[in-house]
């Protein structure tokens, strides 16, 4: 006979596999059954004996079903849950160009910072899918991404900001992309917050703009 903490684990186990596989086939009757039975909604009790990247919402989102999104969200599953290379619910809603499911998972707190494997950023894979209504769902998510700080860099050429979601250091070089000013030395004189982006003065009288969104660096020119 097995120890009870073995068969405990294995019911575990099982019951997360049934949870996550209804998930996927959109059985929002199965997933609220088990959540009422007590299975973890992120499977946290069952450790490793489950692939940290296969729980029901990485299903429910990468097959489209809004339905079960929802009530997985509202029983507290974390939105960003991802393990190693990280790929999230939210990747495996874009990659498959579900648009609804991509806005109620950024609702819930989804990152839309976070890149998928390490890779691309998540406005980055919905460009790559060329659907036009899912880029324009991750370009409203990340209009509300907010900077937690910034700075010039030691050389004053470049930006360095954190976001909100950002786990490292991102830099924006300015005066690479812009070039030097005709007027003025080549470096950074100040920098300030402006609608969505970044306002950057640099040489005597030149600015350029860089957007919290995606890092991208617009150069205004000089007067």
């Amino acid at each position: 006979m097995l120890p009870e903490s073995t068969n405990e684990g294995r019911m575990k186990k099982t019951a997360m596999n049934t949870a996550r596989d209804a998930a996927k086939k959109g059985d929002v009757r199965t997933v609220r059954a088990l959540l009422r039975r007590g299975v973890d909604v992120d499977g946290r009790d069952v450790g490793d004996d489950v692939a940290p990247g296969d729980r029901p919402l990485h299903g429910a989102a990468a097959a489209g079903h809004l339905e079960v999104v929802n009530v997985l969200l509202a029983a507290g599953a974390y939105p960003d849950w991802c393990c190693c290379s990280c790929v999230t619910a939210l990747h495996e809603a874009i990659r498959n160009g579900h648009s609804a499911v991509v806005a109620r998972l950024i609702e819930a707190g989804a990152s839309p910072l976070q890149p998928c494997d390490g890779k691309q950023t998540p406005l980055e894979l919905a460009r790559a899918t060329g659907d036009g209504q899912l880029i324009a769902v991750i370009e409203r998510g990340l209009k509300d991404v907010r900077v937690r700080s910034m700075r010039m860099s030691a050389d004053r050429r470049a930006v360095e900001l954190y976001r909100d979601g950002d786990r490292e250091l991102h830099r924006a070089d300015v005066l690479d992309k812009c070039g030097p000013p005709e007027v003025g030395e080549p470096k950074i004189r100040d920098i300030r917050r402006g609608g969505a982006g970044i306002l950057v003065t640099y040489g005597k009288h030149c600015w350029a703009d860089v957007s919290v969104a995606d890092l991208s660096i617009r150069c205004v020119g000089c007067d």
